[in-house]
């Protein structure tokens, strides 16, 4: 519930979708993190970063795909993980300018349609031709797969905004 919260301030997002990253990188945490709001909360991040627009985006929208990759490789998180409507939120990311974010998307994409017994949405097959047409694929990537996939990206934080002034710091508050 704490998650929650914060999830949406801004200079949280980029290291709460951190932290949803590296807890995906584990098969025992997947269905846990399925279970919960996390899903949901990754859409919403999601679907206010279609337009990256600073670093802080770029950073929380490619942790974000990764985290969706992670779950979508676990066949028990994949209906969880189209529940919360995030395949639309993929196809638009899967035509992305940054390759990293282009990847993720697509092999989750992939990952999501791979058990399914309905067909994903129109407009995904012809996404990805038109990534494929484009070149736009994990060997056009400047950094491999793994490199991405192992470390998510986290963000240089300004904790000064946190900290107490000079004046406040009482040496007696710490003795």
């Amino acid at each position: 519930k704490m998650i929650c919260m914060i999830a949406f301030k801004t200079p949280c997002e980029p290291v709460i979708s951190a932290l949803f990253c590296c807890l995906s990188m584990e098969a025992d945490n997947r269905l846990a993190i399925s279970g919960s709001d996390i899903p949901h909360i990754i859409a919403k991040l999601l679907s206010t970063r279609l337009d990256i627009k600073n670093n802080d985006d770029l950073v929380t929208t490619s942790n974000c795909c990764v985290t969706i990759l992670m779950l979508s490789k676990s066949f028990e998180c994949r209906t969880k993980v189209q529940q919360a409507s995030i395949v639309p939120l993929l196809i638009s990311l899967s035509k992305s300018q940054n390759d990293q974010i282009c990847d993720s998307a697509s092999q989750a994409l992939n990952c999501l349609s791979a058990s399914s017994k309905d067909s994903i949405e129109e407009g995904t097959v012809a996404a990805l031709i038109a990534i494929a047409l484009e070149g736009k694929s994990s060997s056009t990537v400047e950094k491999d797969t793994g490199d991405y996939l192992l470390h998510p990206e986290i963000p240089d934080i300004d904790i000064s905004s946190y900290s107490p002034s000079q004046e406040d710091l009482q040496v007696s508050d710490f003795i």
